[in-house]
């Protein structure tokens, strides 16, 4: 009995097309199944990618931030140097003025009795045909390792007419010990100014 009921249920089933429509749920929910797959795995690329971009975002940023440190280091630098040498050249100008106006005090003999340069227009000549104290340090960086190793603490090298001081500059920048001395009183201050040992 329970056979032949059996025999007649599927018959049934395959008469109204139930049989059928349930392979097509099964497949429909197959396919669901797979869908979700591939919304899960697409969330999870585009996370990724996202964390990427962040990532690359923050490097960029980065770098922009250390370039824009390092230019405005850089330009602050020249700035610098340009300011410090335009002083320089201020202060000389100003030293010429002041020879300029006490010697017009002085009477005519006294000028013809004493033909001397004075102090600030040598500087004013040596600055002209000299050139850029820069470049002059850079010409001299060849002679350090000659006298690197001769002079100590006890036994400086001695700089006579040091002018604008740039040799004496780049001994004490590369830790040589040097002294100098000049007979012209502006040279001498300026060189003070900078710290080094002049007399």
């Amino acid at each position: 009995m329970k056979r032949l009921l059996a025999i007649i249920f599927r018959r049934l089933a395959r008469s109204l097309g139930v049989t059928e429509l349930q392979n097509r749920m099964n497949d429909f929910d197959s396919e669901v199944v797979r869908i979700e797959h591939q919304q899960s795995s697409l969330a999870n690329f585009i996370e990724q990618r996202i964390d990427h971009f962040h990532q690359r975002e923050d490097a960029i940023q980065q770098s922009l931030v250390s370039e824009m440190i390092r230019h405005t280091e850089l330009v602050t630098s020249r700035e610098r140097e340009i300011t410090e040498t335009r002083v320089a050249e201020l202060q000389r100008s100003i030293d010429r003025l002041r020879v300029t106006s006490t010697s017009n005090k002085l009477p005519m003999n006294s000028v013809s009795m004493n033909p001397k340069i004075d102090d600030a227009l040598y500087i004013a000549l040596e600055d002209y045909f000299r050139g850029d104290p820069r470049e002059i340090k850079v010409r001299q960086t060849a002679y350090l390792p000659f006298v690197r190793d001769c002079v100590d603490n006890e036994h400086p090298l001695l700089d006579i007419g040091f002018g604008r001081g740039e040799w004496l500059e780049l001994l004490r920048d590369n830790g040589v010990v040097a002294r100098g001395i000049d007979t012209n009183v502006v040279s001498v201050e300026e060189a003070l100014s900078k710290g080094l040992r002049v007399a």
